[in-house]
């Protein structure tokens, strides 16, 4: 059966919509609270034609409303179920059938920048078209292309009048012929009817080509392509349809008259799902015609089943292209499809997936649905149905419409938010207490709404309250801004500040210049959009206000747009491009490529910027019809799994098909088949058409139902019903910013805008407050799985929050229940799509016309043909290719109306801060029923004009309307019923535009100061305070920890203590630092600084634990001076007006640049804020560029005396945003010019927070680095004494003098010259600083002394007893663990290397291997990626010695030579015998996978060194270069035979390597992460973990470095994994994860042969961490076993950024308890042995 088993059975969901009309005299029934079908709408393809009338913004006009009843007649009945008398037509009445494409032809490829060198790989892998019209751009997505062929199977029995348990009624007996008389009078079938129809999705026709007696608006239609000239838009037409006895596949096809069709090909966004506008196409209009009768239907039982196919096989996503293979299984993955229930295949069908030779696959769409009940007349038998208006039915029929249609009357279920989050918390707000507003009120349903309610607070604080611990991509994901204009920034690769690895001054210097000019070419580049999107507009505004009846270029006009084209293409062409030699950016591209090939740099992102979303609506009650799974990989069948499980020999025996009548004239069913359609797809169509006669929902013999059985395939007297697309309008009234306030709302006092205090807008903005207004409109989709972003969102809040803080809201249990339900409740959410492009006047959001083409591909646009010359009268038409894909936004011109007095208003804002108010909302379903936000009726005055009901929405607390003095609503119309129709948006700027916040030093001494933002190797810290509370006083560091002053508070006096002062170190400080310390020696000034300072530690955040390790940690809290600017910054010019017919002359237009928007630094109620206070810029006497007689703080008390400079944090800071030309003289300067400059007193370890409400929070953060290097050196102390010591102190040794730039650490502390016994000081370890005077000198020496415990009890020790005094310091960590490491064996020789291998190159690498199958990981694998050089190592009593060796010109290993630098390797458990004897070998971004079997030192493949192109292995491509992988124990066995494969933000599988030799993923998850890790951020990085000390490597440690998050997720049941801890923000066991350096590994820290301990390290700092996990449940306990936090471990100091750590067995025991350092490029390799 294998070899024939080429179709892949395909699933889909079938609609129908039944159109009934009535008998001549009939009165229709009444329906309450209908939802209408629309009327069949036609494009307006006139607007296309250059020589047509003004051009519109969308062709596709709003849905048309039903007419009104007569007032005078309010009596008069609906129409039934129809807006349009078209649609209730006799001709136009029976049944619209629609398919649903699956997820594969509607997922698109779109190619960026860097991938377009593996596109034409990655296409052929996804199943997509290679053709020239399919070419993708970095702005064009490809898709796959359809079936183009559809068969429709057709059933007609008579109504059933009793119970049958087979679909058809037919029972399984072969049917009779028909009677010749095959209809009754009535119009009811004689007998079972079949009929098979044909739908071609690809034939586009001429309307001259198509029959007058064809009804064009239900059998095709209207297609706009770029196909040949004659194929005019309003004339072309696509689908057909007709009996298929009658078909020929030939009839009428040629190239010309055939298309490629695909999702996007016919413009129309909704083409693929709205039924009108794909009829022929997509869906299928069945007249219910009998047709040797040619009488129609007037009663029956209707059931269909449909089949697609490509007729052309070369174009189905399955087949396999020539010369690049690829197993069966790996394509179906490729194209988002599973086998379902694979294991109910045999062996050779399962062996027969992996494979890739032999017959390929093809693609089979079936769908069915069963059961229509269809009654023309209303009749069944001889009486009438009972037409009931309770429970939205008619007769028997349920409306979902009309419910949907009700609720909204009833309750408005609406709510508007920032975001769907926010938007639902609005509605749950308004529930709260409530029974009212949602169609489902279920207790599951009413305990999610309690449990998200309780959890309210978490989820907005993810919104808002951002802290140092959550990163910018989960920002992104959860709050109200979207990012745009990725620009890059170039970074060294080195990132530590290590000696010997920082970058010389000339290097950094470099790095500065590489950035400047990556900045200007970034703005370059995003001037060309903006240019080619000008000159779009510039055409556009030509064509739509040009009078045709005086064409030319001498117009007014046409000069005017023609010198504005000149000076665009200008522009555009000295710009250029990176290929265009002599241009802009072919020279900045070719100078930023020179200085980067002397540079050791990487790229990154620059700072994005960013925009306000649109607002987003959330329907409660109205639920997504699309499939639950829709967004999950479809669960496809081989031919042959079938629920009647037939074989090939019973599948030919087809008696019990009922085909009769239609087809005696053909023959039988499979002759007609085979006459009609491709051959080798007969088969496989009629075994669907058997297997579709049975209602079997158990089938027997272990045979596999379709995807859909039972789950809407059943006809259940409810009306077709599929939400597809919202219409909505809104009248939008523009409230004037002078009447905002920047103010903290709401009980968390987040800040925000809302109305001034004291403002009522109907009375208090004068004398026409709505007369600035605009009307809005849009159309917005309702997507698949609105839930999902819910539970998505749910998810990682939990993951971002410690198990503690959650369970104070909801406990485990709940949490679990909560995401288990969260589908449960049914809403929609949707943007409303280009509302702010609208306030800028330009419109996005519909079809219009563009001047340009793409038929030959992105890369050759071609100018659309203009018979007219419009083009050529202002001077475009040689330059209209320039345009390229910047068309989809066209500038309003004098296309669309403007109300309100053109005199006074101008429509163009440039920032939003208004308040809205609905007039439309209409919810379309797929078939054109409109269910009606808002509710029209009978005008109360009596007239016949309609009067529309307010709608009166939730909303979000983003955009909560204020409320009056009298409480109500304060809005420009107000209500005395307590009810409000409006939401209130604050400003928000409408376009984008970002928060600049730089640590900032000076360009060089100037006056006034010129400030550029500090590069990454710049200290930011000018100096550091340390309060000494022991001794009431603050200590003042330099920003490498050298000490310079200290000043008593209580003295208000400047000490040197215990060290003379240092003259030169305070002449070094910064002019900001020593002006602060001549301040402080003013005793007023010193307390009152102190004051405030000591009031905000309180309210500050404890330090992190790595600050415990710090000298200081005893005494007080570090507190960093830094000098950082702020400024808000435009990524292009302020846009500008796009109406040509409004404002009249003489009203002032409005510009970005002249806003003053507020600015809030820091938060006194946030504890995850840094900010102590800061010091205004000025000029002052002292030069140090601050006023620092002022030092502003939340914490500063409301009054002050004398000189203390405490002052309460000022409103009045303002940042107006400005843009830079790029092509100025120094862009840089420019920019930097716009800094505000603040010196601010922060917190070292807590990121300061820059608010303006207007864009997302922007952080500053001292790198990890500076607080490392700065903390380790403070020698911080203080004064203790006197004391009394039972005997004499040790004798002063002068060659034991400690001086001032002493330190306490492992590699240089001092020697002591005795011990003192001081009391209560047992916690920790301590020094003591003696001092003796020294009367040669005349000064005061000290010596170092040992500090030991008193005794518990007193000794009676005989005197003389000494009285003495000292400094006392903390030299090592509080309860530093006892364990350590030491030295057996060490290299630090590059020549001599380890056993013969140098590690001299900085690409080695090493990993433990079983090389002799012991079950030992004791010898090592050494190599050298992209070298070839690989080596082998055993080690005998502590010496290596290779066993297998290769250098750079032999062979590699098992016949790779590892040639790529990207080359990686582990060992595997390749035949489940729990050993890691085999090397798998992988190269990601290259699909390349090569496991090798060693027998007796020689290397051979058992996996993949013979593909040829590579296929990556199970499924999984690796087609990405950052895809990393591991082995993992995913079925507890204690072996690592499985393979975790994870791309970090993009995905993870695990791959089974099965009995047959094959793999295969039995995991993968996109974008989403495992066991709620989201997985989401480039450095995320996984390794296996023996969590339950068990012996099996069977939980996966993530963790993320340089953001405080590490995880453990569980393996339980399925594919299911959960969490076990989750330190998110706060790394784990104390080891906080602050540095991008951090990596960990598992480690067998017991010696036990279970790998139950964690090492973490940090290259480069000296940092290396062991932890044990001291319980295993829920409530993890990770305490240190071991941690330096300074130089290394054993003899490894681990100062180089390059060292690498991981775990060996070094003795051959079976535990990997030594670890191994080593350092590529310099040659030290170590082992150390715990000790």
């Amino acid at each position: 059966m294998a070899q024939e088993s080429r179709a892949v059975l395909t699933p889909m969901l079938v609609d129908a919509y039944l159109n009934f009309t009535f008998p001549s005299g009939w009165s229709p029934p009444v329906r309450q609270n209908p939802a209408y079908l629309a009327p069949v709408s036609k494009p307006d393809f006139s607007c296309l034609n250059f020589a047509g009338q003004n051009p519109k913004h969308d062709i596709f006009d709003h849905i048309k409303l039903p007419p009104y009843p007569r007032a005078n007649n309010p009596d008069a009945p609906w129409p039934l179920n129809a807006a349009d008398p078209d649609r209730t037509t006799y001709p136009r009445t029976g049944i619209y059938l629609h398919w649903s494409l699956p997820r594969l032809y509607r997922s698109g490829i779109v190619a960026s920048d860097s991938a377009q060198q593996n596109l034409n790989m990655q296409k052929q892998q996804g199943g997509y078209s290679t053709a020239s019209d399919q070419n993708v751009g970095p702005d064009f997505p490809t898709y796959r292309e359809v079936p183009n062929r559809w068969l429709i199977y057709r059933e007609v029995t008579a109504l059933p009048t009793d119970d049958v348990n087979d679909v058809w009624g037919l029972g399984i007996q072969a049917l009779d012929s028909p009677s010749p008389g095959v209809l009754t009078p009535n119009g009811w079938p004689v007998s079972p009817r079949s009929d098979l129809f044909i739908v071609e999705s690809d034939i586009r026709r001429r309307i001259q080509d198509i029959p007058a007696s064809e009804d064009l608006e239900v059998t095709s239609s209207p297609y706009i392509d770029d196909g040949p000239n004659d194929y005019v838009p309003g004339q072309s037409f696509l689908g057909r349809s007709c009996r298929l006895d009658q078909w020929d596949s030939s009839m009428g096809k040629t190239q010309a008259n055939t298309v490629s069709l695909t999702v996007s090909r016919a413009t129309n966004p909704y083409f693929a799902d709205y039924q009108p506008s794909n009829c022929g196409v997509f869906s299928f209009f069945d007249d219910l015609t009998e047709p040797l009768s040619g009488n129609k239907y007037t009663n029956a039982n209707v059931s269909y089943v449909i089949i697609g196919y490509h007729a052309n096989e070369s174009v189905d996503p399955l087949d396999d292209p020539k010369g690049f293979s690829r197993s069966r299984m790996d394509r179906l993955r490729s194209c988002l499809m599973d086998i379902k229930s694979l294991g109910t295949l045999s062996l050779e069908d399962q062996e027969w997936l992996q494979g890739g030779s032999g017959p390929a696959l093809q693609t089979i769409c079936h769908g069915s649905l069963f059961n229509l009940a269809w009654n023309q007349n209303w009749y069944v038998g001889s009486e009438q149905y009972n037409f009931v208006d309770l429970n939205y039915q008619v007769g028997q029929l349920t409306y979902p419409g009309d419910m949907i249609q009700a609720a909204f009357w009833n309750s408005h279920p609406l709510s508007v938010g920032t975001n769907p989050i926010d938007a639902l918390f609005g509605w749950l707000k308004a529930q709260t207490g409530s029974q009212g507003g949602t169609i489902s009120s279920t207790s599951d349903i009413e305990l999610i709404k309690k449990q998200l309610t309780k959890i309210q607070t978490l989820v907005l604080d993810m919104n808002d309250d951002i802290d140092s611990q959550l990163q910018a991509e989960d920002l992104l994901a959860t709050n109200n801004f979207l990012p745009s204009s990725h620009g890059v920034r170039w970074q060294f690769k080195t990132t530590s500040t290590q000696s010997g690895t920082i970058p010389t001054q000339t290097q950094i210097n470099q790095l500065r210049l590489l950035n400047a000019k990556q900045a200007i070419l970034n703005a370059v580049l995003r001037e060309n959009k903006r240019l080619q999107l000008e000159l779009f507009s510039q055409w556009w505004t030509y064509i739509s206000d040009r009078d045709p009846n005086n064409p030319g270029s001498k117009t007014p006009l046409a000069q005017l747009i023609s010198q504005n084209v000149t000076d665009i293409v200008r522009k555009l062409q000295a710009n250029g491009s990176v290929s265009t030699s002599g241009t802009i950016v072919f020279n900045l591209t070719q100078e930023i490529s020179s200085l980067n090939s002397q540079l050791s740099v990487k790229s990154a992102t620059e700072p994005s910027f960013y925009i306000q979303r649109d607002p987003t609506m959330f329907i409660a009650g109205l639920s997504s019809k699309w499939p639950s799974d829709f967004n999950e990989e479809l669960q496809v069948r081989l031919d042959g799994q079938n629920m009647l499980g037939i074989n090939d020999a019973a599948a030919q025996n087809l008696d019990n098909i009922p085909f009769t009548g239609d087809f005696a004239s053909s023959g039988d069913i499979a002759t007609l088949l085979n006459n009609k359609i491709p051959s080798g797809l007969v088969n496989p169509i009629l075994r669907l058409l058997t297997e579709a006669q049975y209602n079997n929902t158990s089938p027997a013999g272990g045979t596999v139902p379709p995807e859909y059985i039972n789950k809407g395939d059943r006809f259940t007297n409810q009306q077709g019903w599929f939400p597809l697309f919202i219409e909505w309008e809104v009248e939008y009234y523009n409230i004037p910013f002078e009447f905002w306030e920047f103010v903290p709302q709401g009980l968390e006092g987040r800040i925000g805008y809302r109305v001034k205090a004291g403002i009522s807008l109907d009375t208090d903005i004068g004398p026409d407050p709505q007369g600035d207004y605009r009307v809005l409109k849009g159309r917005c989709p309702i997507v698949p799985s609105s839930s999902a972003i819910l539970e998505a969102t749910l998810k990682q809040v939990f993951s971002r929050l410690s198990p503690d803080e959650l369970d104070s809201y909801l406990s485990a249990d709940d949490r679990a229940s909560l995401l288990a339900n969260v589908k449960k409740l049914e809403f929609l959410s949707t943007p409303m799509s280009s509302f702010t492009d609208q306030i800028i006047t330009r419109s996005s959001a519909g079809v219009h016309m563009k001047p340009i083409s793409f038929s030959n591909g992105v890369s050759n646009p071609q100018p659309i043909s203009d018979p007219s010359h419009v083009a050529n009268e202002i001077g475009i038409d040689q330059y209209l290719h320039l345009v390229g894909t910047q068309t989809d936004s066209a500038p309003f011109a004098s296309g669309v109306s403007i109300p309100g007095d053109k005199t006074k208003y101008s429509p163009f804002k440039p920032c939003l801060h208004g308040q809205f108010r609905f007039t439309k909302l209409n919810i379309i379903d797929k078939f054109g029923q409109i269910v009606q936000g808002m509710q029209d009726g009978v005008n109360a005055s009596g007239g016949s004009g309609p009067q529309t009901y307010p709608l009166f929405p939730c909303v979000g607390d983003s955009y909560s309307v204020d409320a009056r003095s009298d409480g109500f609503a304060n809005t420009l119309q107000p209500r005395q019923d307590g009810l409000c129709p409006f939401v209130q948006l604050p400003p928000s700027i409408n376009q984008p535009t970002r928060v600049n916040a730089e640590f900032v030093t000076e360009v060089i001494p100037s006056s006034p100061t010129q400030w550029r933002p500090m590069d990454e190797w710049e200290n930011p810290v000018q100096g550091w305070i340390v309060i000494n509370y022991a001794n009431f006083s603050f200590q003042i560091f330099t920003p490498d920890g050298q000490f310079i002053r200290e000043f008593g508070i209580a003295s208000g006096k400047p000490d040197g203590r215990p060290f003379p002062p240092d003259d030169t170190l305070y002449a070094r400080a910064s002019p900001f630092l020593r002006g602060l310390m001549l301040s402080f020696a003013d005793p007023e000034y010193l307390i009152g600084f102190f004051e405030t300072i000591s009031a905000a530690v309180e309210s500050t955040q404890a330090a992190p634990s790595h600050y415990a390790d710090s000298m200081l940690s005893i005494l007080g809290r570090p507190l960093a001076l830094v000098r950082f600017g702020i400024s808000m910054q435009l990524a292009d010019p302020p846009l500008v007006n796009q109406c040509t017919v409004a404002p009249l002359k003489g009203v002032t237009e409005e510009s970005i640049t002249q806003y003053e928007f507020p600015l809030k630094i820091g938060d006194k109620d946030n504890i995850h804020d840094g900010l102590f206070g800061y010091f205004p810029s000025a000029s002052t006497s002292e030069g140090c560029g601050f006023d620092l007689t002022t030092f502003y703080s939340y914490h500063a008390p409301s009054t002050t005396q004398g000189s203390d400079p405490s002052k309460p944090m000022p409103t009045n800071t303002t940042l107006s945003p400005f843009y830079v030309d790029p092509h100025v003289t120094d862009y840089a300067k420019d920019t930097n010019e716009m800094l505000k400059i603040f010196a601010g007193v922060v917190d070292p370890f807590t990121a300061v927070n820059c608010y303006t409400a207007l864009l997302p929070i922007r952080q500053l953060q001292l790198p990890p680095w500076t607080i490392e290097q700065g903390l380790s050196a403070l020698a911080a102390f203080f004064k203790f004494g006197p004391i009394m010591i039972p005997y004499d102190l040790p004798p002063f040794d002068s060659t034991k003098v400690i001086t001032k730039d002493y330190r306490l650490d492992d590699s240089s502390a001092p020697t002591q010259t005795g011990t003192l016994s001081i009391p209560a000081v047992g916690l920790g370890e301590w020094s003591w600083l003696q001092p003796f005077w020294d009367s040669d000198k005349m000064q005061t020496n000290y010596n170092l002394l040992g500090v030991t415990s008193v005794p518990k009890r007193p000794l009676w020790e005989s005197g003389p007893y000494t009285i003495t005094e000292g400094y006392l310091q903390l030299s090592r960590p509080i309860s530093k663990p006892s364990a350590t490491f030491v030295s057996i064996y060490q290299q630090g020789d590059p020549s001599q290397g380890l056993a013969g291998y140098t590690f001299s190159s900085p690409s080695d690498r090493a990993f433990t291997f079983d090389y002799d199958s012991s079950g030992k990981l004791d010898h090592l694998v050494l190599f050298r990626p992209g070298s070839g050089i690989i080596s082998i190592l055993k080690v005998t009593n502590g010496v290596f010695s290779a066993v297998y060796t290769q250098g750079a010109t032999d062979n590699g290993i098992g016949g790779y030579t590892f040639p790529d630098p990207g080359d990686q390797a582990f060992a595997f458990d390749y035949d489940h015998s729990g050993k890691l004897d085999h090397l798998f070998l992988y190269r990601p971004g290259s699909c390349i996978v090569i496991i090798l079997k060693n027998v007796d030192g020689i290397f051979s493949p058992v996996y993949g060194l013979t593909d040829n192109p590579p296929i990556g292995i199970g499924g999984w491509d690796l087609l990405s270069p950052t895809d990393r992988a591991f082995p993992f124990d995913y079925d507890h066995s204690g072996k690592l035979d499985y393979i975790v494969l994870y791309r970090p933000t993009l995905g993870l599988g695990v791959v089974k390597h099965n009995p047959d030799n094959s793999f295969s993923l039995i995991i993968q998850t996109h974008v989403t992460g495992l066991g709620g890790y989201d997985l989401g951020d480039p450095a995320d990085t996984a390794f296996a973990f023996d969590y339950e000390g068990s012996g099996n490597r069977d939980y996966i440690c993530f963790y993320r470095p340089g953001h405080f998050t590490f995880w453990i997720v569980k393996h339980t049941t399925g594919t299911t994994f959960v969490p076990v801890y989750q330190g998110s923000g706060s790394g784990i066991g104390g080891y906080d994860l602050a540095s991008p350096q951090d990596q960990a590994f598992a480690y067998d820290f017991g010696a036990s042969g279970k790998m139950n301990y964690i090492v973490l390290y940090r290259p480069g700092s000296g940092t290396l961490w062991v932890l044990q996990n001291q319980d295993q449940g829920a409530g993890a306990k990770w305490v240190p076993v071991y941690s330096a936090s300074s130089g290394g471990f054993g003899a490894c100091g681990l100062n180089s950024i390059d060292d690498r750590v991981f775990a060996f067995d070094f003795e051959g025991k079976g535990t990997e308890d030594y670890l191994c350092a080593y350092r590529p490029g310099a040659g030290n390799f170590w082992v150390m042995k715990r000790a």
